[in-house]
C-alpha cells in the first residue's frame, strides 16, 4: 500500500449505529442481538434482519437516504438482497477502524466526508482525521452520504480529489 483514499469512511460502526437510532434505540438492539448470539451457540442460524427499510422499520441503516438510495440501485443490481443477518450486524458492530488511524502514517492519507452524512457524523470523521498522522489531508464536501457515489451530485468533486491525491502520491 502507497497511498490511502477513504471516501465517507465507516469510522466507528457502533458509532454510526449510535448516530441513526439514537442512544436509546441502539440499546434497544442489543437483546435481540443477545438473543441471536444465544440461537447462534444453540446450533440455530442467524436471524436475517434488512439492510434498509421504509422509515420507522428497523434495518441496519435506518435513514431515508440509505433506503432510497438502495432502492434505485436495485435497477442495475436487481439480484440485490435487501437482507444481512443479525451476525453480521454484531460483528459490523466489532469495526472500528478509527482506532488505527494513526497507524497509517506515513502512507498518504485523504480522507473525502459528507458534512450532512446520515451515517458517519462528520464529527466522527474529524476527530478520527485529527488523529490521522503526515502527510494527510480532509475533504469536506457540503452533502450526504450518497452523494459522492456515481449519479451523486458531489460525485465528481469526490473522484477529482481522489484522482488528483493518488496523482500527487503516486507519481513520486
Amino acid at each position: 500500500m502507497k497511498v490511502v483514499v477513504a471516501q465517507v469512511p465507516g469510522l466507528d460502526v457502533v458509532g454510526t449505529l449510535i448516530a441513526i437510532a439514537g442512544r436509546e434505540g441502539f440499546d434497544s438492539y442489543l437483546p435481540v442481538l443477545v438473543e441471536d448470539h444465544a440461537r447462534r451457540n444453540a446450533g440455530e442460524p442467524s436471524a436475517p434482519f434488512p439492510v434498509v427499510a421504509p422509515d420507522g422499520e428497523p434495518s441496519v441503516l435506518a435513514t431515508p437516504d440509505s433506503f432510497d438510495w438502495f432502492m434505485a440501485s436495485t435497477s442495475y443490481a436487481p439480484n440485490w438482497l435487501n437482507q444481512t443477518t443479525l451476525e453480521s450486524v454484531t460483528r459490523a458492530a466489532e469495526y472500528k477502524a478509527a482506532s488505527f488511524i494513526d497507524l497509517v502514517a506515513p502512507k498518504p492519507l485523504l480522507v473525502v466526508a459528507a458534512v450532512n452524512d446520515s451515517l458517519v457524523p462528520i464529527e466522527l470523521v474529524r476527530d478520527a482525521f485529527g488523529r490521522a498522522g503526515e502527510p494527510k489531508k480532509l475533504v469536506e464536501l457540503n452533502c450526504g452520504h450518497f452523494d459522492v457515489y456515481p449519479g451523486g451530485t458531489h460525485h465528481e468533486d469526490a473522484a477529482g480529489a481522489a484522482h488528483e491525491w493518488f496523482t500527487t502520491h503516486l507519481s513520486v
